[in-house]
Order: structure tokens, then sequence, then C-alpha cells
């Protein structure tokens, strides 16, 4: 298991295409994607409705968390989009 610490620098916050964009690179990889709060719950990476209505917004810490035979590769491109200020 690979936890990944990042800081949603997005103005905007993860909205509809950075969500898409999560969700199709999640389903690239055979590992469990999750994305969470601090204390809050799992969501899961390749759903988009779960990642849409997770209502992630600028300078909110998260946790990627992914387990399986490529883990560290999908933690690492999903913490790339949720990174990402192109949106």
């Amino acid at each position: 298991m690979v936890v990944k610490t990042v800081i949603v620098i997005n103005k905007k916050g993860i909205h509809a295409r950075p969500s898409k964009d999560i969700v199709v690179k999640a389903s690239e990889f055979q590992s469990q994607i999750v994305i969470k709060r601090k204390d809050g719950p799992e969501i899961p990476a390749n759903s988009i409705l779960s990642v849409l209505i997770a209502g992630f917004v600028f300078g909110e810490k998260l946790f990627i968390v992914a387990d399986g035979p490529d883990e560290e590769e999908a933690s690492c491109a999903i913490k790339n989009i949720l990174e990402a200020t192109l949106y």
C-alpha cells in the first residue's frame, strides 16, 4: 500500500474536467485507488460521481491511497492530476 499526500492547487478545486481525468487515469491501473480527507470517507478514484460529489477545493489536503501491483505509478499519476493548475 502506498499513501501520498497532496494539496489541491487548482483555484477552482477539482471540478468536472479534472474529475473525469482522475477516473480515466485510475481505470488504467490494476491497483485499487482511493482519495480521502483526514477524517473523511474513502472516495474511489474510479467513480466520477463520487469524485464530483466529494467537492475537493483549493488548498485542501488529501491522501491518495493505492494498493496493488502498480500502486506507486498509480498514486503518482493521480497526484499529478490533483496538483495540476491547467484546468
